[in-house]
């Protein structure tokens, strides 16, 4: 075989590799699953049966608006699904975004599972009717400062609403 023809066999072969361990199992995780330092179905089950609604009143009682709040709960469970194969996670305020939910700033990280903060800060103020800011710079230094849901939340909550600037 030629060097040409050995390196395309071993990029096909590595591609069907990446193909077989991504579909693997799909519902049960993906390579940030094997990568969780803690799983989160263990977490799941430690944690028991918290709604939606006791999270949305928490971040009420902090001062958040319930459409930031409702979305903040809706985007996580859909990346906890996505990503982990868990229904109806338990999502607390005070839950870390990069060590509980492996939130990740960087548009491709070596793991292509890994949830995107700033999409999912993205689709949280659209979600929540906010005006997502243009510099896109500021954003991420900015998200790379937050820590918590509950901070992530705050943020969200801090941008000026749609209604509002449209005047």
């Amino acid at each position: 075989m030629t060097p040409i023809a050995v390196l395309q066999t071993t990029v096909i072969l590595g591609c069907l590799f990446i193909i077989a361990r991504s579909s693997k199992g799909s519902g049960a995780g993906s390579r940030a699953w094997a990568r969780h330092p803690y799983t989160i179905r263990a977490l799941a089950q430690e944690r028991g049966s918290d709604t939606e609604e006791a999270f949305v009143w928490k971040l009420g009682y902090a001062g958040i608006d319930v459409a930031i709040a409702r979305a903040l709960w809706s985007e996580i469970q859909l990346l906890v699904g996505l990503h982990y194969g868990v229904k109806r996670f338990p999502v607390r305020p005070d839950d870390e975004l990069r060590r509980t939910y492996l939130f990740s700033l960087e548009l491709y990280t070596g793991y292509p599972d890994d949830p995107d903060l700033l999409g999912s800060a993205w689709a949280l103020a659209d979600a929540a009717k906010r005006r997502f800011p243009k510099d896109r710079d500021l954003v991420e230094q900015q998200l790379a400062q937050l820590r918590t849901v509950m901070d992530l939340a705050r943020w969200v909550h801090e941008l000026p609403s749609i209604e509002s600037t449209a005047e």
